[in-house]
């Protein structure tokens, strides 16, 4: 039961990631994350820090996954792809989804990405 839950929640990842699909390593770090949390929740885990039963980083409203962690990730997309200036700028200048996605290749790379990542993505 618990890998049909895994599967679903890796295809509700996906169908909402939509233009992250380009990210494997992103998804992947997101479906880890999430996958924890919902192994917390299924087996009533307790929170080292709260004493409170383990809940998601997240959620509690509408499109709360698309608002809080996709948005965040999509707008830092967007606003490298506006230094590109319709690709007259250097590349060395802005960063694209092959850039971005080598965040999550490490423990090295994956540090920087601290700096410019909203606080829901990390906290997932």
């Amino acid at each position: 039961q618990h890998k049909l839950l895994y599967i679903s929640l890796y295809l509700l990842i996906w169908g909402e990631a939509s233009n992250l699909r380009l990210m494997p390593e992103c998804l992947c770090y997101i479906f880890h994350h999430m996958s924890y949390e919902l192994y917390g929740v299924l087996s009533g885990a307790v929170s080292l820090i709260t004493g409170e039963k383990v809940r998601p980083a997240y959620g509690g409203e509408d499109e709360s996954f698309l608002n809080k962690v996709v948005a965040p990730i999509y707008n830092e997309i967007y606003a490298e792809a506006l230094k590109n200036k319709n690709g007259v700028s250097d590349h060395s200048t802005w960063r694209n989804y092959d850039d971005l996605n080598e965040f999550f290749w490490s423990d090295t790379t994956f540090c920087w990405v601290c700096l410019w990542y909203s606080d829901a993505v990390l906290n997932m």
